[in-house]
């Protein structure tokens, strides 16, 4: 056997011996040539042959011992690599020097170490660390840091603070070592700040400090905070860190007058409260959820001015993506909006703090904080343990909790407080038994008790405990002065725990590590027994991480009455090496961005940051995972040489990108184009953002919708029970376990509380636990277990949001059925109450309703409908209560008297007519103060089980107490397969459980209109010319010489007869010239009579006006004259003039005494200009000017033939029925179709998502500057907006864009000299703002002087883009190549809300372009 170990050594020392080494301290660039490296293979094939040699020749022990030989060397091999791994190679010239920066205090820089070899491996341990070998373990003491002369920092006094310091530090005296260290670039400065300081060190105080900073720049000169200028944002890793900083900041600012609020998961604030609150305090994943979301500009997110991140260094954790998300979001938002948003990282202590620096932005001469454990506010002496392995697990798990006994002893020996930390929940538990075994049998068991036994203090905390929840668990171990806390006890116990042990009841409290994260409860001493951790994604036993090592290490040591604290950690001797090396070298943090790519690529996606690849890339520019990368690019799977071919690592991450984007088009969340590389979101996509739903379980839904391999499907059919197993087996519950002492419990609360099939697995499986949990919520059965209880909680905080999530896709899909069975198990996990249950049992916890009639009507099976039906004095007969209370409480249940009607429009299009009328009691307990009930109003088709129509839609609390009605009016498209289909209308309560309101409706006595008059062919008839007219007064005023297709194919109709006409043509047309051929024939053959032209707005008569007094009076000396509200001539210029030119409701008026008035008598034409505005509200006037002329000629007997009517349109789809009621004959009616075009386009028709207005226009601006740069990057651009304040906020929102562009004033094309002369006289500072970028803005908020600076810059092509209200259209006549409709409604005074515009409209000069037209996605 000697020989053996001899020749194996041998064998693996000449193995070893043809690898090229490293030295530990030395590091160098290798290169190889390849001469060398096929020296090296012979070498390594020479050798492997002689070992094979060797090792036929031994037995099967000998083979097995050289295995494990070999897999030792294997092992320390690994283990060096590694240690080398983190640290970067050196540039060729020698040895790299370090850095100084002025804030960082560092002292292992130039302390001295002890050396010490462990598992192989050498360690320069701080001086005075201790190393000390057991039989049983081996242990290593590492001393607190010398604190040397940082005690002699001048601390900065609170009282040489100004006024607004002194008042945020009431009550402190001076600030402490590193505060005042910090507080000039804290509190003078705007510089981003990153702050490593061990935990305790006062890092709350600094965040302090820069919140005062920010309430500094937003006081005016007389002090007073400007509340509603500033929001600071706080964002902490844990729901309970988050409520003790709320608790702990909003007392502190409440001097102040600010309001602090925590907005988590478990607390909902409305929007009204979001404005009035100056600080809000959120976990990661809410204020991610919050950012996803467009933003319109005076949202949230634009009035940040200070986000302060705690735990930064959780960037290491599964949470770090959220983070990492967070951070690049802001700083793109404020690199493109240019807004000021000052970043504060707080961490514990980091080894890679530059790169977390960086990353965050900070500048490492000014902002970079780093305080080593010198200042902790108690030294911490660190003890490694690793336990040698003698046997099974068994024996094993004994072995360590002997050691940990006697380690705990020690101190409690001493009079001492000991935390221990296990990480299962269970163990807390099992440790406190063993506990109390050994002290046993060693007759320790008085050592653990507490001296104060006999106090009042002690004796209410006894009772107390025989009186808790978890008392079976708890009482026993009390007895005996342990405690235990973990996640799966009640609040109220883990509270009472916190109490006792704070109180010195308990000497030693078993723990799980929520008590660290969560609870600020120091101890002198903490124990971590034990570093295997269960990975629930994983499905395997991992090792405990070093930031949750550094959090529990937090704990120890007690500052206001202690000056040392110990933390030790017990693990197996193979890994003592490992944490040894994490906690005193430290390894870098490193980024685990790449496990959450999908998800937030998605979210970003759908926000419209990143529409491309290359924009892709830029965002990723901005992570953690980037910084590090370019670092360490082997932790990132990237090649060691990948830096040589890409120093920026561009293309690498772009073939990351477009790899997830691959990946997220399969599953339906984006649309990716290969050829463009252009990322466009989904419906799918937007709603998996929008409700935090992870991307594997869209992929299960996308699973489920094909119906192969899984227990449940997704389809248009769905049952109550179908759709709780599909929410059950969605990977946000991964994370539950199934534990094997549960599976009573839930076979109990199976029995009780489950009304359905459990789909998706057995009470073994996760989706079959989450089942029974959910469907037992519903059902308010509860358990005793607390852990399920937790679960049960967490079910519940899930369930809704992902059910609500499924309802939003089976609504875009259209699927009825599906749809009022997702919405309706929504309602019932957040009412917590089955549908056919009575709908008075959500209101229980509000208001004071007695359960007993509940259950009577329960009992007696009565449907809301029949209830309401009935008078409070039948309600108190039959369920023999107080009538006239349960007669209101029924109505308070949300509920509207609905009527609707089809109303067809042509044979293709219907009208639905809705009037609703609220049926119910605004209660504001129930309903809220303020705000708006939400409604689902869906149109169905039941033979198909499609949806045809859906809206949701809000009423408050005015309109609710008025009973006044809301009339909704939509158009469907019907095809003739469906005439004999069923309709119902349906509407339904968004969140309260009712019964829905449900009406039939059906097209079977439905006579659809024909159109008898079809579209008029343009004739390819030969080019007309000017000459044509006969009359060279006429044919001077035009510049060209031949008319366009559509003059010549109408001229004969209107120059050479006195019959009325139709010309109905798409915009552009020139049907302006038309009616100026009708006018010429009037005047040469009917002189002495007067043309009456009437446009629906001032604005066109104006135009008209300018164009035809330069050619009819200066030209040829006919008289215009103009009459509208703002001129009114007076009856001898009317009577003298040839040409009228108005407004319909001026000729109303006019035309009203017309047989006293000669001129109106002696008016032989009229042009109606926009005929297709009948169809509006102005359209009455028109129908009376017409009416009144037919009754004029009928009752007239000095007129030998009728008035000419002349009638100007777009293309009509009545146009038959327009021309009769005009009375002009079929061979004058000219009706184009909308395709005959003069020039040229082609139109593109955008749809976005959105329930809100204001959003979704935001939605629409890098999609129109993407359009801009696609089809017009260097030719004229129209933009139409709704209103004044769309034109500022688009055009803001361009600037934004080109600002990030490579050439911002790519669409400026004059001198700035020249446009500063120009710009000297507007006043309006958003104009002036936006015209050196090439943008104009053109609405009636603007002087007129403004306007038309604006319209001559533009005509002049100076400047490029024109943002312009929907009025320019009538206005003026601005030609361009890009026309974009941003948006399709408008706000409707009248009706309280945003209304769809007219589909008739006038359109504005498109030379040879394209027209894109951004609507809302329903429309």
């Amino acid at each position: 056997m000697a020989i053996f170990f001899a020749r194996s050594r041998c064998v693996c020392q000449s193995f070893e011996a043809i690898r090229p080494r490293i030295p530990p301290n030395c590091q160098r660039t290798i290169h190889v040539t390849k001469r060398k490296r096929r020296e090296l293979r012979k070498e390594e094939k020479r050798t492997r042959r002689e070992l094979n040699r060797v090792i036929h020749a031994f037995g099967d022990e000998e083979k097995l011992e050289l295995e494990l030989a070999q897999k030792e060397i294997q092992r320390q091999r690994q283990l060096e690599i590694d240690q080398m791994k983190w640290k970067p190679s050196l540039l060729p010239g020698g040895p790299r020097v370090e850095e100084i920066y002025p804030y960082v205090f560092d002292a292992r820089i130039q302390s001295g170490h002890t050396i010490f070899d462990i598992n192989g491996m050498k360690f320069a341990l701080p001086e005075g660390s201790k190393r000390d070998a057991y039989k049983t373990h081996e242990s290593v003491l590492v001393p607190p840091a010398n604190k040397g002369d940082i005690e002699q920092i001048q601390h900065v006094y609170i009282k040489d603070m100004d006024e607004l310091g002194q008042k945020g530090f009431k009550g402190f005296e001076k600030l402490n070592v590193i505060q005042s260290i910090v507080f000039e670039q804290a509190y003078k400065t705007k510089e981003n700040l990153l702050i490593c300081a061990p935990t305790g060190a006062g890092k709350t105080n600094i965040a302090m400090l820069t919140i005062l900073n920010t309430i500094h720049e937003h006081q005016n000169a007389k002090g007073k905070i400007m509340k509603d200028d500033f929001k600071i944002i706080y964002i902490a890793p844990m729901k309970a860190l988050a409520t003790e900083m709320t608790e702990s900041f909003g007392k502190r600012l409440a001097p102040l007058g600010l309001k602090v609020k925590e907005l988590t998961g478990d607390t909902q604030l409305s929007r009204n409260e979001v404005a009035d609150t100056q600080m809000l305090v959120l976990t990661p994943e809410k204020w991610d959820v919050i950012t996803r979301k467009s933003s319109s500009d005076n949202s949230l997110i634009n009035v940040v001015r200070l986000l302060i991140i705690d735990e930064v260094h959780l960037l290491h954790d599964e949470r770090g993506p959220v983070i990492e998300t967070l951070v690049a979001r802001t700083l793109r938002q404020v690199e493109m909006s240019q807004s000021g948003i000052r970043i504060v990282g707080l961490s514990a202590t980091l080894p890679n703090y530059i790169d977390v620096a960086r990353f965050l932005r900070v500048n490492p001469y000014k902002g970079m904080f780093y305080f080593d454990g010198r200042f902790r506010p108690v030294p911490l002496t660190q003890k490694f343990i690793g336990t040698r392995k003698t046997g099974n697990f068994r024996d094993n798990t004994t072995l360590m909790d002997n050691v940990c006994y006697d380690e705990v002893v020690d101190f409690v020996k001493r009079g001492h407080q000991v935390l221990v930390f296990v990480h299962t929940r269970n163990g807390t538990a099992k440790l406190g038994e063993a506990f109390c075994a050994r002290a046993s049998v060693l007759g320790q068991m008085d050592l653990f008790l507490p001296k104060d036994k006999t106090s009042n203090k002690y004796v209410q905390a006894d009772k107390a405990i025989n009186t808790c929840r978890n008392r079976s668990q708890i009482s026993p171990l009390f007895q005996r002065g342990f405690g235990i806390h973990h996640a799966g006890l009640c609040r109220q116990d883990r509270i009472l725990m916190e109490r006792c042990f704070a109180e010195g009841h308990i000497s030693v409290l078993f723990c799980t590590a929520t008590l660290a994260w969560g609870v600020n409860l120091p101890a002198h001493a903490v124990v971590i027994k034990g570093t295997d951790v269960f990975d629930a994604e994983k499905g395997v036993f991992t090792d405990l991480g070093v930031l949750d090592v550094q959090q529990i290490f937090g704990r120890a040591g007690r500052p206001q009455f202690e000056n040392e604290g110990h933390g030790i950690i017990i693990t197996t001797r193979d890994k003592i090496d490992k944490y040894l090396t994490m906690l005193v070298h430290q390894n870098p943090i490193e980024s685990n961005f790449y496990t959450r790519l999908h998800d937030n690529l998605n979210a970003e996606v759908a926000l419209g940051t990143v529409s491309t690849v290359d924009e892709g890339v830029e965002w990723l520019t901005y992570t953690y995972m980037y910084t590090r990368a370019l670092k360490n690019p082997m932790a990132y799977g990237i090649a060691y040489n990948a830096i040589e071919r890409d120093p920026n690592l561009r293309d690498h991450f772009g073939n990351v990108i477009r790899e997830a984007a691959m990946q997220l088009d399969q599953n339906k969340m984006i649309r990716f184009d290969l050829a463009t590389e252009y990322l466009n979101s989904t419906d799918l996509g937007r709603i998996a953002s929008n409700f935090y739903v992870k991307y594997e379980t869209i992929q299960l839904l996308n699973e489920a919708e094909k119906g192969v391999g899984l227990p449940v499907t997704f389809t248009a059919f769905m049952p109550d029970d179908m759709v709780i197993g599909l929410i059950s087996m969605a990977t946000e519950f991964a994370n539950i376990k199934c534990r094997e002492e549960e599976i009573g419990d839930l076979e109990e609360l199976m029995s009780y509380g489950c009304m359905m099939n459990v789909r998706g697995g057995g009470l073994a499986s996760v989706a079959g636990k989450v089942n029974v949990l959910l469907q037992s919520l519903i059902s308010r059965t509860s358990t005793r277990n607390s852990a399920l209880m937790s679960e049960q909680l967490y079910v519940q905080q899930n369930a809704g949001r992902l059910c609500r999530a499924m309802f939003e896709m089976v609504l875009k899909n259209g699927w009825s059925q599906a749809a009022n069975a997702f919405l309706g198990i929504a309602k019932c996990v957040e009412k917590q109450m089955w549908m056919n249950q009575c709908s008075l049992r959500q209101f229980i916890q509000i208001i004071n309703i007695p359960i007993t009639w509940i259950e009577k009507i329960e009992r007696k099976k009565a449907r809301e409908s029949d209830l309401l039906e009935l008078s409070p004095k039948d309600l108190g007969y039959m369920f023999s209560c107080d009538g006239d209370r349960l007669y209101t409480y029924l109505r308070y249940l949300p509920r509207m008297e609905v009527t609707a009607r089809f109303k067809p429009i042509t044979y293709t299009i219907v009208q639905v007519e809705v009037t609703l009328t609220p049926a119910f009691i605004w209660n504001d307990a129930i309903h809220g103060k303020s705000g708006l009930q939400s409604f689902f109003l869906v149109l169905e088709n039941l033979n198909e089980n499609l949806i045809i129509h859906q809206e949701r839609f809000g009423i408050g609390k005015m309109k609710v107490m008025r009973e006044e009605p809301q009339f909704i009016v939509f158009t469907i498209p019907i095809v003739d397969c469906q005439l004999t289909n069923n309709f119902q209308l349906r509407l339904a309560s968004e969140y309260f459980v009712t019964e829905d309101v449900v009406v039939p409706m059906s097209l079977h006595n439905c006579i659809l209109p024909k159109s008898f008059k079809s579209h008029t062919d343009l004739l390819d008839l030969e080019p007309l010319p000017i000459k044509t007219l006969k009359n060279e007064k006429f044919e001077s005023i035009y510049s060209f010489d031949y008319f366009n297709p559509i003059q010549a194919q109408v001229f004969f109709a209107l120059y050479k007869t006195d019959k009325s006409a139709l010309v109905g043509a798409p915009t552009g047309s020139g049907k302006t010239l038309c009616a100026e051929l009708a006018m010429f024939r009037l005047l040469q053959d009917h002189p002495g009579m007067k043309v009456v032209y009437i446009a629906p707005l001032k604005s066109l008569v104006r135009e008209r006006v300018d164009d035809w007094k330069r050619k009819f009076e200066t030209g040829m000396g006919y008289r215009v004259v103009e009459v509208s509200g703002d001129v009114t001539p007076d009856p001898e210029e009317l009577a003298a003039s040839s040409i009228l030119i108005t407004t319909p409701e001026k000729w109303d008026g006019i035309s009203r005494s017309w047989a006293t008035r000669e001129y109106v008598r002696r008016v032989g034409l009229i042009v109606l200009d926009e005929v297709h505005l009948l169809g509006v509200d102005r359209g009455a006037v028109l129908e009376a000017i017409v009416s009144r002329l037919k009754m004029i000629t009928r009752r007239s007997h000095t007129r030998e033939e009728p008035v000419r009517l002349l009638g100007l349109s777009t293309a009509l789809a009545n146009a038959g029925d327009v021309a009769e009621w005009l009375g002009i004959p079929d061979e004058a009616c000219y009706n184009f179709r909308p395709s005959v075009r003069p020039v040229p386009i082609s139109v593109h028709i955008q749809g976005f998502p959105g329930q809100h207005y204001c959003p979704r226009m935001g939605l629409m601006n890098k999609p129109a500057y993407k359009a801009i740069l696609t089809y017009s990057p260097r030719k004229p651009v129209l933009i139409f907006v709704s209103s004044r304040r769309q034109t500022r906020l688009t055009a803001l929102a361009f600037v934004n864009l080109l600002i990030a562009d490579h050439n911002p004033k790519q669409w400026l094309n004059i001198d700035m000299l020249e446009l500063e002369v120009l710009m000297a006289s507007i006043k309006d500072e958003n104009l002036k703002l936006t015209l050196p970028f090439g943008i104009g803005m053109h609405h009636a908020g603007l002087s007129a002087h403004e306007r038309a600076i604006v319209e001559q810059l533009f005509i002049e092509k100076k400047i490029q883009v024109l943002i312009a209200t929907a009025t320019l259209a009538w206005g003026i006549n601005c030609p361009a190549h890009l026309v974009i409709v941003k948006g399709t409604e408008y706000f409707d005074g009248k009706k309280g809300k945003y209304v769809d515009f007219p589909v008739t409209g006038k359109g504005i000069t498109v030379v040879s372009g394209s027209i894109i037209i951004f609507i809302n996605q329903k429309s």
